[in-house]
C-alpha cells in the first residue's frame, strides 16, 4: 500500500478489505491517523519516497549483534560468521549515499567487537595451554 492509498482510504473500504464492521471510534481513529501522517509528510517529504529502508544497513546491524549474541553460546562459530558478515556488510553500506547510517555503524561496531572478543578468548585460551 502506497502513502497515497492509504491517505485516500475511506471506512467502507477498510470493512470491505477485513469482512469486520468499523465501530465510530475506528472510522474516528483512522482519519486521525490519515491527517497526522498527511501532517508528518508535509514536514518531511523525504518519506515519500518508498523503499527508503536502508537494508543493507539494517542486515548489518542484525548480523553484528547476532554475532556478538552468539559469540557466548555453544554457537560461537556461527557467531563469529555472523560478526564478520556484519562487519563487512556495514563497510560495504558506508559506500552508499544515505543520511541515516547509524545501522551501518553500530554493525561494524558489533562485526567487529565479535571478532576482537573471539581473538582475545583464543589468546586466552593459547596462553593456558602453553
Amino acid at each position: 500500500m502506497t502513502n497515497e492509498d492509504f491517505l485516500s482510504l475511506t471506512p467502507k473500504q477498510v470493512e470491505a478489505k477485513t469482512g469486520e464492521k468499523m465501530s465510530l471510534v475506528q472510522k474516528m481513529g483512522l482519519k486521525i491517523a490519515q491527517k497526522r501522517f498527511k501532517k508528518e509528510l508535509k514536514k518531511n517529504p523525504d518519506a515519500r519516497a518508498e523503499g527508503n529502508l536502508d537494508v543493507v544497513g539494517l542486515l548489518s546491524l542484525i548480523f553484528g549483534g547476532l554475532g556478538l549474541i552468539l559469540l557466548f553460546t555453544p554457537l560461537g562459530l556461527l557467531g563469529l560468521l555472523l560478526g564478520i558478515a556484519g562487519f563487512v556488510m556495514g563497510f560495504v553500506g558506508m559506500k552508499k549515499d544515505g543520511a541515516n547510517k547509524v545501522f551501518r555503524i553500530l554493525g561494524i561496531v558489533f562485526g567487529g567487537l565479535t571478532i576482537l572478543l573471539l581473538l582475545i578468548g583464543i589468546i586466552f585460551i593459547a596462553a593456558f595451554l602453553l
